[in-house]
């Protein structure tokens, strides 16, 4: 859903990406073209919160399948692009980070339905661009852009009482990478290293709270979307040398 073209502007493009085959197919529009948000499904919608065009937005919109185009069911608390949207994988949403116009965004918001939000930690390294994704009672933010340079700090947010931490730092500095979890595994992919799109799989060990490489990807890839489907997770389109417009596939053997 949204994105950025080659030529640099908003994609108002909704695609249907069957992972069986890799084709896309363009099924409906966003009302309001964007780059730079995050999505989430909270029942039977798909919902993107914020992002840019040509400023940065807080408008969040709404598809429901069978749509011709979403609408805008509310807005974020502030203006924010450049977001992480983690779902827990029973109806709750969470913003992490992301970048108000000025300077990173450090609170993190919880929702269940788009339009009613609840502030629930705040972190303690702010940044946009980080890599999250939710994994029992825990919130990871993987790397990020603290504003002015990448950082390597890997924070951890109990989602039972809000408390954040610094657990561990990566080998190196990351950002505009993702982050998805397959079969209780939390893997970070790709992103942006020393100025250069990156290859790399790292594994998160959540007791110690830092990471391993535990592979490569086919193509260095940084600011994909991703998804998981049955036990696989998907890269969709990102950037590398020129922006991409490959799926790939990542399975883990065991």
């Amino acid at each position: 859903m949204g994105g950025l073209t080659p030529s640099g502007t908003s994609s108002a493009d909704i695609l249907r990406i069957n992972p069986s085959t890799g084709k896309s197919t363009r099924i409906a529009t966003l009302s309001q073209p964007v780059h730079d948000a995050g999505g989430a499904r909270l029942g039977s919608r798909y919902v993107v919160f914020g992002g840019g065009a040509e400023t940065v937005l807080g408008a969040v919109q709404a598809y429901t399948p069978g749509q011709a185009s979403s609408t805008i069911i509310g807005r974020l608390p502030r203006l924010r692009a450049d977001l992480t949207v983690a779902g827990n994988g029973t109806g709750t949403a969470y913003v992490v980070g992301g970048f108000d116009g000025a300077k990173p965004d450090s609170s993190v918001l919880a929702t269940t339905d788009g339009t009613a939000f609840k502030t629930i930690a705040t972190l303690p390294v702010p940044v946009r661009y980080g890599a999250a994704a939710a994994m029992g009672n825990y919130l990871w933010v993987i790397g990020g852009d603290r504003g002015t340079a990448p950082t390597t700090a890997i924070q951890r947010i109990s989602l039972a009482t809000g408390a954040a931490t610094v657990t561990a730092n990566l080998p190196a500095a990351l950002d505009h990478a993702v982050a998805v979890v397959i079969k209780g595994t939390m893997l970070v992919l790709g992103g942006i290293i020393n100025g250069h799109p990156s290859s790399i799989i790292w594994r998160l060990d959540p007791t110690t709270g830092t990471v391993v490489k535990a592979g490569t990807l086919p193509q260095a890839v940084s600011m994909p979307a991703a998804a998981v489907v049955s036990g696989a997770a998907y890269l969709l389109g990102g950037e590398s040398a020129t922006t991409l417009g490959t799926v790939i596939r990542i399975q883990p053997t065991n």
